[in-house]
């Protein structure tokens, strides 16, 4: 078990810390500077509280080269990596993963990103709504955009997860089990809840909503990450 104070080596994660020249990408007074860095300060030590969920797709090198530039030098094996990885970011889930669970390990399928979102959007349910004043992505699809790839991932990780959850609901309780997001964005994946975010509602039917934050889907599908190549096909996250 890793000390409650424990940063990787070199771990000095501050972005604010960066040369000037490069970013933030304007330029500033030195009150102006002192302002955003604090900002960006308590931006941070909110990220570390919260022990943020990492979503992507296909994921694992994007891991490790997020790892190498704000971490520091990655570890000689990849053991160490998955155990200071997984105390950073308890729970990361790759849409990869649960894309290739879903169509069998297939090697025949369309696993880019932007097929698995065309595929999955013809099913009726869930339904996705964009949030009144952010509809850019309603019309238009800047693919590679930073935005726009986040948006895709975060549709084929609630579709993908509402399809293969689905079976995990035989065996839960039908009311108290779905949980929305707190006010904060704070998303329980331990089982506990903000008493005001929990719903009553009866089980709806399969295939139309993600499973609760509770169920056993998330700790058998999260913090797998598919590396193709490799004769374990899957690094896990401790």
């Amino acid at each position: 078990m890793l000390p409650p104070d424990y940063r990787a080596p070199h771990a000095y994660g501050n972005l604010a810390a960066l040369g000037g020249y490069n970013y933030p990408p304007v330029l500033m007074t030195d009150l102006d500077r002192e302002e955003y860095d604090a900002q960006f300060s308590e931006l941070i030590g909110q990220l570390r509280q919260k022990r943020t969920v990492l979503v992507g797709h296909n994921v694992f090198l994007d891991l490790v080269y997020f790892y190498s530039c704000f971490f520091g030098p990655l570890p000689e094996r990849v053991e160490n990596f998955q155990h200071i990885f997984g105390y950073l970011f308890p729970m990361v889930f790759d849409t990869k993963y649960l894309a290739d669970k879903i169509n069998d390990n297939s090697s025949s399928y369309n696993s880019s990103l932007e097929d698995l979102d065309r595929e999955l959007s013809e099913l009726p349910l869930p339904i996705i709504e964009l949030a009144a004043g952010h509809e850019k992505y309603a019309s238009d699809s800047p693919m590679h955009e930073a935005g726009f790839d986040s948006f895709l991932t975060a549709k084929v990780l609630i579709r993908l997860a509402t399809q293969i959850g689905a079976e995990f609901r035989e065996d839960e309780e039908d009311e108290d089990l779905y949980v929305t997001a707190s006010e904060d964005g704070g998303v329980p994946l331990d089982g506990g809840a903000p008493s005001q975010a929990r719903a009553t509602t009866p089980l709806p039917p399969a295939h139309t909503m993600m499973p609760p934050g509770e169920s056993s889907f998330w700790r058998q599908y999260g913090n797998k990450l598919r590396v193709n190549g490799t004769v374990e096909e899957v690094c896990n996250i401790w």
